[in-house]
């Protein structure tokens, strides 16, 4: 209902956008062998990527590209390959996660940390999502999968920008990371737009104005004290600490297996609120975040060298 509910605001928000419905072929959680609600639609619609090839033909005019979400990236590419259609990846985590995300292939093992060439920090396999450990785990075989079919597409999109992550984005754009590795346009941050909106359950409003991620952060300026609790978080918390703008609490675990006690946060909350070296370095991260959306700035530039590499291949 709530997804329902943001596209239909998007819509009237860009009455320019034509709605295409697509409908996935239902999965039978036995024949999957899923029964996580939020795992079976997402291999529902994995497995259901093929009816894209018709739905896409039909398109009048025809389309000149695909961006694709990182979690589909396996099961679209053979569909935009056989309709010789340039496809793109939207990433929308940290550019530091990508440079995980492109270097799995080539990982042997795990050992307590992973090196990653032109990256001088490496990333700890603690940090690693949990199920990413379990080579067995669903999410693990659709990370390997997607991970592998990285170098048939024509571009990546990131959701991050230089000033906030200098060392990883120019060790991407750099050409010289993985052979094959397609072009990397940070074009971040990308921010809530205005038909988004808010709860209109007012009890929940301040929570609502609370910054959800990462680059919302940066973008106003908050110093964060992370907690990461799934997913990409703990990778995520890096790139905050990194930057030192932030605390990452990797002590506090994944929030499963260590209790942590409440005059504890509320030491850790004190120590942030107090600390000027992070508020400063906060406010030079907005600053740049702004720079970058400003007119002229590296995200208008990274959309025209997208555009430049279509006109180049058409």
């Amino acid at each position: 209902m709530a997804e329902s509910q943001l596209i239909s605001k998007f819509l009237s928000a860009f009455p320019q956008v034509t709605e295409k419905k697509f409908t996935v072929i239902p999965l039978d959680p036995v024949t999957a062998n899923c029964y996580d609600p939020f795992k079976l639609q997402w291999e529902t619609i994995r497995r259901s990527a093929h009816l894209l090839s018709p739905l896409i033909s039909s398109i009048s005019p025809p389309i000149s590209f695909m961006i694709t979400d990182m979690t589909l990236m396996s099961s679209v590419n053979p569909v935009t390959a056989n309709l010789c259609l340039r496809n793109y990846v939207l990433f929308i985590s940290s550019a530091r996660m990508f440079s995980l995300f492109s270097y799995f292939p080539l990982i042997e093992e795990f050992g307590d940390e992973i090196r990653i060439p032109g990256l001088d920090s490496p990333i700890p396999t603690s940090s690693f999502p949990q199920t990413l450990l379990d080579s067995k785990s669903f999410f693990a075989n659709n990370f390997s999968d997607n991970s592998k079919s990285i170098k048939s597409f024509n571009g990546v999109l990131i959701n991050s920008f230089e000033g906030l992550e200098k060392e990883s984005l120019e060790m991407l754009m750099s050409g010289k990371f993985i052979k094959g590795l397609p072009q990397v346009f940070p074009v971040g941050p990308f921010l809530p737009l205005e038909f988004e909106g808010q709860s209109s359950f007012a009890p929940l409003k301040w929570l609502e104005d609370q910054r959800k991620e990462v680059i919302e952060a940066a973008w106003h300026g908050i110093p964060v004290l992370g907690w990461p609790q799934h997913g990409d978080q703990m990778i995520n918390a890096e790139v905050i600490e990194g930057g030192n703008w932030g605390i990452c609490m990797k002590s506090w675990g994944w929030g499963l297996n260590v209790l942590v006690k409440g005059d504890e946060i509320g030491d850790k909350i004190k120590e942030l609120m107090g600390n000027e070296m992070l508020k400063l370095e906060a406010a030079r991260i907005s600053e740049e975040a702004r720079k970058a959306v400003d007119v002229g700035g590296s995200r208008e530039n990274m959309f025209k060298k997208l555009f430049q590499s279509w006109n180049k291949t058409e």
